[in-house]
C-alpha cells in the first residue's frame, strides 16, 4: 500500500467507527426514551399535581358488568375480562379540564385504555361533571385478556409531554 492510500483508509475505517457508534448510542438512548417510563407509588398514595390530585379506591375485575338502571349486563369479548378501577379525583385548576382516561398498566408495561362498555355504570366519568375542589368519584372499565389480567399492576395518567417517569397509582393494602 502506497504512503498516501494508508491514511484515506484509516480515516474510512474512523468514519465507520464513529458512524457505528453514534447510532448504536441514538439507537439505545431511543428505546428508552420511546417508551413511557413508571414508577409505582405506595399503595394507596394519591398522585398530587398542581391541577388536580388523583386517587385509586380499588382495583377488581369481573365476569360481567352490572347496569345501574337494571338493564342487561355487560360481558366482556371472549378471552377477555373487564378490569373496573374506582377512583376519585379533585381538580384544582378551573381552566383545566380533566379527561377521564386514566391508563391500566401491567408488570410488563403493556397498556390498555378505558373501555365503554355497552350498560350503563352508576360511578361511569362526565368529563364535565367534575367541579373544582370537590371530591368525584368514578369508574374507568377495561378490557384485559384473561392470561394477562394476572400482571395488572396499577393506573397511570399519560403525559406525553412530560419526559420523567410516570407515576403509577395503585389501590390501598
Amino acid at each position: 500500500m502506497t504512503p498516501l492510500r494508508q491514511p484515506r483508509v484509516l480515516f474510512v475505517i474512523l468514519c465507520v467507527a464513529l458512524t457505528t457508534i453514534y447510532l448504536t448510542w441514538w439507537t439505545a438512548y431511543a428505546k428508552v426514551h420511546q417508551s413511557e417510563r413508571f414508577v409505582p407509588l405506595p399503595a394507596g398514595r394519591p398522585l398530587e399535581r398542581p391541577d388536580l390530585t388523583l386517587r385509586v379506591i380499588s382495583v377488581a375485575q369481573a365476569a360481567q358488568l352490572t347496569a345501574s338502571d337494571g338493564g342487561e349486563p355487560a360481558r366482556p369479548d371472549p378471552g377477555t375480562v373487564w378490569v373496573v378501577a374506582t377512583m376519585e379525583v379533585v381538580r384544582h385548576a378551573e381552566d383545566v379540564l380533566f379527561i377521564c382516561s386514566p391508563t391500566l398498566v401491567s408488570t410488563d408495561q403493556r397498556q390498555w385504555s378505558t373501555n365503554t362498555p355497552t350498560t350503563t355504570r352508576a360511578l361511569h366519568c362526565e368529563s364535565d361533571a367534575v367541579v373544582t375542589g370537590q371530591p368525584y368519584r368514578y369508574e374507568a372499565v377495561y378490557s384485559v385478556p384473561t392470561r394477562a389480567v394476572s400482571t395488572v399492576a396499577g393506573v397511570a395518567l399519560l403525559d406525553g409531554s412530560d419526559v420523567s417517569r410516570t407515576p403509577l397509582l395503585t389501590p390501598p393494602g
